[in-house]
């Protein structure tokens, strides 16, 4: 399976509405890779976080076998108006094809969702679902806006960044699956 060429679409699809204060988000990509190499891709939490520039501090630390705690300092503009999020989310990897995440503490006031992947010709399809609510001092079409147009920006990014990692391996496929292939 060969990486997206320079420039190819990894067919994103995003939407977002609001709910009683909250975003709720429902998106999807496709990579170029099997479930379990795109698996593999997306709990490479540490080379994740590294390389994305409003990404200031991170810490990631495995606090049980399937538990992944994430720390992040997010600084940002949104119509030049400088933010700050701070954010530890826990990450709980369901088999080598699913993962769920809540905010523990941080600046929204709440956060949580799921990333799930599943088989789909030449790839996989990575869905990502997500409830956020950010108090933030702009209009909530604004937010919204500003949000839909960053997961936007988040996929074609993670979708990107596979062309510049290998992860078509086996290798990358059993430890995604805990050592079973």
């Amino acid at each position: 399976m060969a990486a997206f060429a320079a420039g190819a679409d990894p067919d994103i699809q995003v939407l977002t509405e609001r709910q009683q204060g909250r975003i709720i988000s429902k998106a999807s990509f496709r990579l170029p890779l099997r479930p379990c190499e795109a698996f593999a891709f997306l709990t490479d939490y540490e080379a994740n976080l590294r390389v994305q520039p409003e990404i200031k501090e991170w810490s990631v630390d495995r606090v049980a076998g399937n538990k992944v705690i994430v720390r992040r300092l997010v600084k940002d503009s949104v119509l030049l108006f400088p933010i700050q999020l701070e954010t530890v989310v826990e990450y709980t990897e369901i088999r080598a094809r699913e993962l769920s995440f809540s905010l523990l503490r941080g600046d929204p006031q709440f956060y949580a969702g799921r990333w799930s992947i599943s088989s789909e010709a030449g790839g996989s399809r990575v869905r990502y679902e997500s409830e956020v609510d950010f108090s933030l001092k702009l209009p909530a079409i604004v937010i919204d806006a500003v949000f839909r147009h960053r997961l936007r920006e988040q996929f074609r990014f993670l979708a990107d960044l596979v062309r510049q990692r290998d992860y078509q391996n086996a290798e990358a496929c059993r430890l995604a699956s805990g050592g079973v292939n």
